[in-house]
């Protein structure tokens, strides 16, 4: 799960966007303003989701954190796919974004909490338990 939360936050809502652009351009008749929006959009939901991630964490705690994001960002990554509006593409694309900060943050500290409690200064590998 951990390895499907890493490739999800760096891998397909990321980088799909790179990669679909010159379609989208062509296909859906999108403005290069509007692809640049979109981009915004992106990085500005990655900022504000990657400072929202310290609060989140604390509250949900770092199994929850990664569970709800990866849920938002497949949801809202699925559902995008299903709209034909700009704007509400674009709502939908910065939602992905705002999750996606919080997925590798605490994606990261859950595989750091888990390699950290495997291993113990007296024995070398015990089965890890720290979730």
């Amino acid at each position: 799960m951990l390895s499907a939360a890493r490739v999800l936050a760096a891998g397909t809502a990321r980088f799909a966007y790179k990669q679909l652009l010159p379609v989208l351009q062509s296909d859906v008749h999108w403005s290069v303003v509007q692809a640049g929006a979109l981009y915004s959009a992106f990085a500005a939901g990655c900022l504000i989701g990657t400072m929202l991630t310290p609060q989140l964490e604390k509250v949900f705690g770092t199994k929850q954190c990664v569970v709800g994001s990866l849920l938002v960002t497949g949801v809202a990554f699925a559902a995008i796919l299903l709209l034909q509006n700009f704007p509400g593409i674009l709502m939908l694309w910065f939602l992905t974004s705002l999750a996606n900060g919080p997925l590798f943050i605490c994606g990261s500290h859950w595989v750091i909490k888990a390699g950290y409690s495997v291993r113990t200064p007296n024995t070398r590998y015990k089965n890890c338990r720290c979730l």
